[in-house]
């Protein structure tokens, strides 16, 4: 779904199947619900890559809906920063 290292353009948020992302440091499974690609369209490179387990469905957000999300909804894309920042922090340990 992503490379690590490629340019980000969209934010995901999982909708339905498994997803397996490998980052520098850790490797997890993302479930239905779960959101990938953020911490590439706030800094423009991918720091993981992300690929299908099974058949997944995703919804997906550009950059630019993203920023008019910040603007409008300021507390859910609190809550994104928040988790973006817990992961860039693990990726760099």
């Amino acid at each position: 779904m992503i490379r690590a290292g490629s340019d980000g353009y969209a934010f995901f948020v999982l909708v339905e199947g498994s997803l397996s992302v490998a980052a520098p440091n850790h490797a997890v499974t993302l479930s239905p619900g779960d959101f990938f690609g953020a911490i590439g369209i706030m800094g423009g490179r991918r720091s993981a890559t992300v690929t299908a387990e099974t058949s997944a469905t995703a919804l997906e957000m550009s950059g630019t809906h993203f920023r008019e999300l910040q603007m409008e909804l300021p507390h859910v894309a609190g809550l994104i920063e928040e988790e973006m920042a817990k992961r860039q922090a693990r990726d760099q340990d």
